[in-house]
């Protein structure tokens, strides 16, 4: 460690009012407060904040967190795609060495802090915007990167990016009321996280043994959906036909059942009509 006097001009003085009192008036992990905020700098500009143990990051909510623009792009990976539409089929000239693979992982821990922020904010928009991202950058690398290890470094974080990106889809679709969507949404991602395992991993898991955490989530998710999905007429006398089975209750279940056919045949007779009207 390199030793500094009081004399030394890398030396800042402390002045009150500056930087300990900022993060004594936001402790980390506080009960009563948010992680995250925005705020407004004295130009005016509306920035990210978010408290983390050792202090605060502060975001530009737009390209990159950092606010730089590498190679005059609004990201690294917006300068690799552009090289990829100037190449012939579309294909990088060229592949991804450590060092452009450790500058990517450096963006993928940027947008990953900022997206830790818009969680807590519950912007789900914004999740999915710098999930979407970092999904975005994990195929990049997975296609160009000179070294597998380099690349497995990337691909290790799909199901975890694959995880936020679909929750954030879904509470948008949630507060759309479109259920037929996030049902569509939910199941492409179930099934591209099974492709994914099936590829990563040799070996099939044992029969008895749990899913991976990731694919759990997505199915605890699915069900989540499809409880709160706006059942019709029919759909709800099935269900209950269901539980009273479940529950040897075969009075109710018969008399159950005889509603659900009225009701199927008067929907028949209304089909009938049409037809005969026409």
């Amino acid at each position: 460690m390199t030793d500094v006097n009081d004399n030394d001009k890398r030396l800042t003085p402390h002045r009150d009012g500056g930087l300990t009192e900022f993060l004594a008036a936001w402790p980390y992990e506080a009960e009563d407060s948010c992680p995250a905020r925005w705020v407004v700098t004295p130009n005016g500009r509306k920035m990210l904040q978010l408290r983390i143990d050792i202090g605060v990051l502060q975001m530009a909510p737009d390209g990159r967190p950092d606010g730089t623009l590498p190679h005059g792009m609004d990201s690294l990976l917006a300068h690799y795609i552009a090289e990829e539409q100037r190449s012939p089929e579309n294909v990088l000239p060229y592949k991804l060495s450590a060092e452009a693979c450790g500058e990517l992982q450096s963006e993928v821990s940027q947008y990953y802090q900022r997206l830790t922020a818009y969680r807590e904010l519950e912007d789900a928009l914004g999740v999915v915007n710098d999930s979407g991202h970092i999904l975005d950058i994990i195929d990049l690398v997975g296609e160009y990167a000179e070294d597998d290890d380099d690349a497995w470094q990337f691909t290790q974080l799909y199901p975890q990016m694959l995880v936020l990106n679909t929750r954030g889809r879904v509470d948008l679709c949630r507060k759309a009321g479109d259920h037929a969507a996030e049902r569509s949404i939910v199941e492409l991602a179930i099934s591209d996280l099974e492709t994914y395992y099936r590829e990563q991993y040799d070996a099939p898991p044992a029969p008895d043994a749990p899913p991976p955490k990731e694919l759990a989530d997505l199915r605890e998710l699915q069900g989540e959906g499809e409880k709160q999905r706006p059942r019709s007429e029919a759909e709800a006398l099935s269900e209950e036909i269901d539980e009273a089975l479940r529950a040897e209750n075969y009075e109710r279940a018969a008399n159950l059942r005889d509603q659900l056919n009225r009701l199927r045949s008067r929907g028949k007779g209304k089909g009938k009509g049409r037809l005969q009207d026409s």
